[in-house]
């Protein structure tokens, strides 16, 4: 629904490091999904980036992988789960939680993070990132912000 602006500026050797949006034409078919990300946004005193549906097929993984580059530092990751049969497994540093549909959770995605859905059914997941505030985000690293220890936070 939104995305990294394109092309990319000069300099930019991937979307990793563009903080530029661009609203995408499917955008227009989820006005609920694009209200509730904004409403998300706007409740954690910051600005709405990137969103996605992102549908993972029953017994499939996402491969763990750490979110790198300008773009993610300094900004938070939210997952809303939307159907997850058997709920959602994500797992971020030493930490795995099973999310289940309804679930709103922020989660550190600049550690190595994995996800599996196990069910016999796709899992869909709303995911939308929050540049917030300097100094207010939950996972953000700017270098006057301590690092939390925990990697997950079960937000509503």
């Amino acid at each position: 629904m939104r995305a990294a602006k394109k092309p990319l500026p000069p300099g930019a050797k991937n979307a990793n490091d563009v903080h530029e949006i661009r609203i995408m034409p499917e955008a227009e078919k989820f006005p609920c999904a694009q209200v509730f990300c904004e409403s998300v946004a706007k409740s954690l005193g910051g600005e709405l980036g990137r969103a996605t549906l992102v549908a993972l097929l029953p017994g499939c993984e996402v491969f763990a992988h750490v979110d790198s580059g300008a773009y993610y530092r300094i900004r938070d990751r939210l997952h809303l789960v939307l159907k997850s049969t058997d709920g959602s497994l994500l797992g971020a540093g030493n930490e795995t939680v099973r999310m289940h549909p309804g679930e709103l959770w922020v989660f550190d995605n600049k550690q190595r993070h994995w996800a599996k859905n196990p069910s016999e059914e796709v899992r869909v997941h709303l995911i939308f990132d929050v540049l917030p505030d300097q100094g207010r985000g939950f996972y953000t690293y700017l270098p006057e912000v301590a690092r939390p220890e925990k990697p997950f936070i079960l937000r509503f």
